[in-house]
């Protein structure tokens, strides 16, 4: 802190009151001294302490700001003789919030005779001592605090939001909007309320069914070799979720579609989007003129016309999709066949259906559209018959905020990064250790909640930036200051994990020639050329499209969809 004098604030309306309480409670810690309640008369006594050599040590404060004036000086020297006259005094101290200069010290040092000590405690005493009790420097110079938390915590919101910007489901430049606090609490509050909505999930003895939608899986997959689509926030859900994700039927007719696709078109898709040549045909260029000389001409031509074109899009091979079986077989579940009664009921899907399309109202996402509302119909069923806790990861934009229309604020729908919120802060081990720490973890939430409720009242965030009146101020900070100290403790943690790189787009954009090389070489493999590559990938996609078959109720949905849109 700055602990600017002339900006003292304190329980009384006058600064020159609040300047001698702070100095009796920082005297009150430092020495064990006892106030003078000067409203009666103090008789030149502010502060005292019994000396070890007998009598008393005296402190008197004074809130001069300038150099002394001849008034002042006689004020002081008044004060001195007065308290002398009355007290048997050993060590007079002069606390005043300036450093003397020279000539000041010499007038001050006269004071005396010798018979008393006399010492001037000014700015760089007080000052330590205010560091050395910071609880007492935050009652009265909360200006500063403003300002020091504010600048903090600002820091923190826009490294929070630069992470989050960059993933697959930011909404936009939120950096570039006026209102970021808003935009950071309101994330807050979701989170809260999300969190504190499946803790209990931890305790409960049936296993809750977590379906999930087909664009995290799509994220994970990485089947077009065109674009780095997984980012890593996906890969920390698959890989530490303690539940098993359950893929519902219509999103089994959405993969084998993709599958059927991605298996024809392969590695040509998209080309005729390239303004110049393939850009496979670039980095395999780019890759073997490397290998022969890497700081060839060449070399450097193909890696700028590279470079070029990731500006459009991050590229990449399917590296993880050799892997990709053995993690469905033991990761993901599909829909037991006693909810499909309750699946085949789509009471809620036509209501649905015509709110996503408000939200994606492109015609070609019709069909996705449909899917989308099946699905949502069927865990809006879940939810509110209760019979069995349901959740249903997505991290599309447009999917959470159909959920919210058609169910509620309160709804069961979860995007990764708040399922990876509720895998990171729980445990999940039946021990008592666990369950009294999921207990403190809902307190905590509680009143992280409360916080930020406070913080959007009138005497909270509104007062810290609209607010002119000082008091209001410092109150609305109060209210801030609560709420931050709970922020760090809950969701701190968590958003440095988001912003030490769970969440990082990786794009190749970035890589310098050197990295760009090893990565193709380790990644893409490209060693024997894309097209090669691409056939083992078409050969993966052909088997994982036998382990998620589409039994009779599905192909009766897909009829019905392709009906329904012919």
């Amino acid at each position: 802190m700055d602990f600017i004098f002339e900006k003292i604030h304190g329980p009384f309306n006058s600064k020159e009151r609040n300047f001698e309480e702070l100095i009796s409670q920082l005297l009150i810690l430092e020495k064990n001294a006892r106030p003078i309640e000067g409203s009666g008369g103090d008789e030149a006594v502010d502060c005292f302490t019994f000396s070890e050599e007998g009598g008393k040590d005296v402190y008197q404060v004074k809130y001069f700001l300038k150099r002394l004036t001849n008034s002042q000086r006689n004020q002081i020297g008044r004060s001195f003789k007065k308290a002398v006259d009355k007290h048997v005094v050993k060590n007079w101290i002069l606390c005043i919030p300036i450093n003397h200069t020279p000539s000041e010290l010499k007038w001050f040092e006269n004071l005396s005779d010798g018979s008393v000590r006399l010492e001037w405690w000014g700015e760089t005493k007080i000052r330590t001592l205010l560091s050395k009790f910071p609880d007492v420097a935050k009652q009265f110079f909360k200006e500063d605090l403003i300002h020091k938390e504010l600048k903090k915590f600002k820091s923190e919101i826009i490294n929070t939001l630069t992470a989050i910007e960059s993933t697959c489901w930011s909404t936009g430049n939120i950096l570039i909007q006026n209102d970021i606090p808003f935009q950071y609490f309101n994330r807050v509050r979701d989170l809260c309320l999300t969190i504190e909505d499946d803790l209990f999930l931890n305790e409960i003895e049936q296993t809750p069914l977590i379906a999930i939608d087909f664009s995290e899986l799509y994220s994970f997959f990485s089947s077009d070799t065109r674009y780095v689509t997984s980012i890593p926030i996906f890969d920390f859900c698959f890989k530490y979720t303690p539940f098993q994700f359950v893929i519902l039927p219509a999103t089994k007719i959405e993969i084998q579609e993709h599958i059927e696709y991605h298996r024809k078109t392969g590695a040509k898709v998209g080309v005729s989007r390239l303004e110049t040549r393939s850009l496979i045909e670039l980095l395999e260029a780019f890759f073997l003129s490397y290998e022969m000389d890497s700081n060839s001409i060449t070399t450097h031509n193909s890696y700028n016309q590279i470079m070029m074109q990731l500006n459009i899009h991050g590229i990449s091979a399917s590296f993880r999709l050799p892997g990709l079986i053995d993690f469905v077989q033991k990761k993901v579940g599909f829909l037991d066949d006693d909810y499909s009664e309750l699946y085949n009921n789509h009471r809620y899907a036509d209501d649905i259906f015509s709110t996503i399309n408000k939200l994606r109202p492109n015609s070609f996402r019709r069909r996705s559209n449909y899917i989308d509302a099946v699905n949502m119909s069927f865990i809006k069923n879940m939810w509110n018959a209760k019979s069995v806790d349901a959740r249903m990861i997505s991290s599309a934009p447009s999917f959470k905020q159909t959920a919210k229309l058609s169910i509620g604020e309160i709804n069961p729908i979860r995007t990764s990064l708040e399922y990876a919120y509720l895998i990171k802060t729980l445990s999940f081990k039946e021990t008592p250790e666990s369950k009294e720490s999921i207990k403190d973890i809902v307190s905590e939430l509680k009143s992280l909640s409360k916080a930020l409720s406070d913080l959007f009242s009138d005497s909270g965030l509104s007062g810290l930036i609209f607010e002119e009146n000082i008091q209001k101020q410092y109150d609305a900070l109060e209210v801030f200051i609560k709420f931050a100290s709970h922020y760090r403790a809950i969701l701190r943690p968590i958003d440095e994990m988001i912003i030490s790189g769970y969440v990082s787009l990786p794009q190749m954009k970035n890589m310098k020639m050197k990295e760009l090389y090893h990565f193709l070489k380790s990644e893409a493999r490209v060693v024997d050329g894309f097209m090669k590559w691409w056939d083992q990938v078409a050969g993966i996609l052909q088997q994982l499209s036998k382990i998620v078959p589409l039994n009779e109720n599905d192909s009766r949905l897909n009829h019905k969809m392709k009906t329904i849109f012919t």
